[in-house]
């Protein structure tokens, strides 16, 4: 898990605190990015890959400063085969992106 950490400057930003999350094991792996105080939220899963890779992705989102409205988009251009990057809709279906 990785926190970046932001300040109060008038006018440009406001101060908050993004959290890059990762869980899971047997190839597939959650990950949830969360900014604070606002409550933005993303969770998606990738599968195919290594933990290792699961990591390094987390670690590329966190170190770039990716939001969470961006980090799905960003994690599925990211991503070669054989990865899959999805997310769980309200169904309970899995769609592969």
């Amino acid at each position: 898990m990785y926190v970046r950490e932001y300040s109060e400057l008038p006018g440009l930003q406001r101060a908050g605190r993004v959290r890059y999350a990762l869980d899971g094991g047997s190839g597939v792996f959650q990950f949830r990015i969360t900014r604070q105080p606002e409550g933005k939220n993303a969770v998606f899963h990738l599968a195919g890959v290594s933990e290792r890779a699961a990591q390094d992705l987390l670690c590329f989102l966190y170190e770039n400063s990716v939001s969470p409205e961006q980090a799905f988009a960003v994690a599925q251009d990211s991503m070669e085969m054989p990865a899959v990057v999805f997310a769980d809709d309200p169904a309970g279906r899995q769609d592969k992106f």
